[in-house]
């Protein structure tokens, strides 16, 4: 018997959670947390702020950025270790 499987749906970040964005041309993560200094921006900076603001990788406009979800955030954290 073949049965159907579900991925879990994905959960939004926690209200008081900073919101990670990430670049769909090159997979680059912006976190609203530590900001990005490199490029002069300061952490805390919220995404909605960044009224220009591009890809430092691909030059990838803010319309190709995404949010990332709870699960994504949980693998880019094991990832990192």
């Amino acid at each position: 018997m073949l049965m159907a499987i579900r991925a879990p749906s994905p959960t939004p970040a926690e209200p008081d959670q900073p919101l990670l964005h990430q670049c769909r041309r090159c997979f680059t993560v912006y976190d609203e947390a530590g900001g990005d200094p490199a490029q002069g921006i300061a952490p805390g900076t919220p995404w909605a702020a960044l009224a220009a603001c591009t890809c430092p990788t691909r030059e990838a406009p803010q319309e190709l950025f995404a949010v990332v979800q709870t699960l994504q955030r949980q693998w880019l954290a094991a990832a990192s270790r």
